[in-house]
């Protein structure tokens, strides 16, 4: 996993601030299914030889170690600035991600929430 795919990591004030995009998480995990299924359909021992594709030899994340790695990433971050919230839909991905924001709020992180069109950063239930 390349964490720079879709974690930004800075400091200010002495806090460890993470920025993650929704976006691009989405479609790291979108990968990894995709993966899933491609090394399922690689690995057809009904047909023919030349009837399939050989089978791949990639390192690839399952959705659930991609999400291991990524709270291990975040456990000693201060701040998490979450942007492009508008990718968070289909309930398996909002779930896991409703699952590492609670992670962080348990390791005492505060989580922003991004406004992309703009720049700004809000509280959530800010205005």
């Amino acid at each position: 996993m390349k964490r720079r795919d879709f974690l930004k990591l800075r400091s200010s004030g002495g806090q460890r601030i993470v920025t993650l995009s929704c976006e691009r998480l989405y479609m790291a995990v979108a990968d990894c299914r995709a993966g899933a299924a491609a090394e399922t359909a690689c690995n057809d021992e009904g047909g023919a030889w030349w009837a399939a594709e050989p089978p791949r030899q990639v390192n690839q994340y399952s959705v659930a170690q991609l999400f291991d790695e990524l709270g291990r990433e975040l456990g000693d971050a201060d701040v998490l600035v979450l942007e492009d919230r508008d990718w968070l839909q289909g309930d398996e991905f909002v779930h896991e991600v409703e699952n590492l924001l609670a992670a962080v709020r348990r390791q005492r992180g505060e989580i922003r929430y991004a406004i992309t069109d703009s720049g700004r950063v809000r509280e959530p239930g800010g205005s």
